[in-house]
């Protein structure tokens, strides 16, 4: 998973915040996730995003 620091900042609040994002990429057949005739119209690759913020607590 490549995971990058988005950057950082103060929140509304005045709370110190930084920000990610993770990438990845799943194949669905290593799950067993797609069965019979759906199998030749959803793709097998799977892109994973994840955003995430987190706050400095005292």
């Amino acid at each position: 998973m490549k995971v990058e620091v988005d950057g950082f900042g103060v929140g509304a609040d005045g709370t110190e915040i930084v920000r990610f994002t993770a990438r990845t990429e799943i194949n669905r057949d290593e799950y067993n996730v797609i069965q019979g005739v759906a199998s030749a119209v959803i793709s097998k690759k799977v892109d994973v995003l994840i955003t995430a913020e987190a706050r400095k607590q005292d």
